[in-house]
């Protein structure tokens, strides 16, 4: 069958290796070819954005159209609207059947809370396994930290309220959902298989062992610290649509622009473990032009310049500018932001 075809069409370029591969004898190596599924962000950025307080008000509005009692909220909400930072939560999304490997995830997470006791683990979506997941959960004594919410209709609600994504698959096609979580400015840990690789910019994702000592040493190592996190932003006022990182949120250090402005700040010493010549070799560029640049680093298609902003007392911080495109150069943001950043240092009497 193959052979009658003029294409034959994979989701990712690791895919379309192997099936180059698997189905040699069926048809040449031209006909395969790739072609990449692309969340549509402004859904994802919408849903990010509605606040967990508007979370039930379709069900809600159902009860009361139906004259029937609104049911108390699940106890993953309530946790979630009780948290007041105090807690740290990691989220994944996805089916609940065996591919997804769910059971190590929670074996995993039972690891890390063992030794971080205010971590919180939300596992989104339905299906064949939830009610043996349910059990697996309550007889490691997690039941009032790991929470299997359901499907949701806005699952990237519960991804922007979250502070990091896990994903423990033992295969994906395109993992679509790496990409939601990046949109949604999560850091990401994932356990390795073919397709995880392509799926978003390199060192966008820990990529973990098929393991669950891994897997619970790459959660640990996000609550460890080794990250970059947003503290405030502000979005164009008449912008049609944008592209912001939300305060809070988390990637590693060693990827973006802001990343590599505060790298260039740190004694050798302070630097995370794993730093290559190719990374050091970017934070020297940034001392000498006084910014830096990334391109498709932790969010795909987007930009970024940043440069470092030096508070005496403080940790090493940036200030930067994503986005898609613009007719300014990267010399000419960075001395805009320059001067963004001498006139806080000046407010802040830093």
């Amino acid at each position: 069958m193959y052979s009658e075809y003029d294409q034959l069409v994979s989701v990712s370029h690791q895919l379309t290796e192997l099936n180059r591969i698997e189905l040699a004898e069926y048809a040449p190596a031209d006909r395969f070819r790739t072609v990449r599924n692309f969340p549509d962000v402004e859904h994802v950025v919408s849903g990010a954005r509605r606040p967990l307080s508007e979370f039930f008000s379709e069900s809600d509005a159902q009860y009361e159209a139906a004259d029937r009692e609104i049911p108390p909220r699940p106890a993953w909400y309530e946790a979630l609207q009780a948290d007041e930072g105090e807690l740290r939560w990691f989220v994944t999304v996805g089916r609940l059947s065996p591919e997804k490997n769910h059971a190590r995830l929670i074996r995993s997470f039972g690891a890390v809370h063992r030794a971080h006791p205010e971590a919180r683990l939300l596992i989104v979506g339905g299906g064949p396994l939830q009610g043996e997941l349910q059990r697996q959960i309550d007889d490691a004594g997690l039941s009032e930290a790991a929470f299997l919410t359901g499907a949701q209709r806005n699952p990237y609600a519960l991804l922007a309220a979250s502070d990091c994504f896990v994903l423990s698959s033992l295969y994906e096609g395109q993992p679509m959902v790496l990409i939601e979580a990046a949109i949604c400015g999560l850091p990401i840990v994932s356990t390795s298989f073919g397709s995880v690789y392509g799926a978003l910019p390199q060192g966008a994702i820990r990529i973990v062992e098929q393991d669950d000592d891994a897997l619970a040493a790459g959660m640990t190592a996000v609550l460890d610290g080794e990250e970059c996190i947003t503290l405030v932003s502000v979005e164009p006022r008449h912008a049609v649509a944008s592209v912001a990182q939300r305060p809070g949120a988390r990637h590693s250090v060693t990827v973006g622009a802001p990343g590599k402005a505060i790298l260039a700040q740190l004694a050798e010493p302070e630097w995370p473990s794993g730093a290559g010549a190719a990374l050091r070799a970017e934070a020297a560029g940034v001392r000498t032009a006084g910014y830096a640049t990334s391109h498709d680093e932790v969010i795909p298609t987007v930009q970024s310049v940043a440069v470092p902003l030096v508070l005496r007392g403080q940790r090493p911080a940036a200030i930067a500018v994503v986005h898609v495109a613009t007719d300014r150069t990267d010399a000419e943001i960075a001395a805009r932001l320059q001067r963004s950043a001498a006139t806080i240092r000046d407010a802040l009497g830093a």
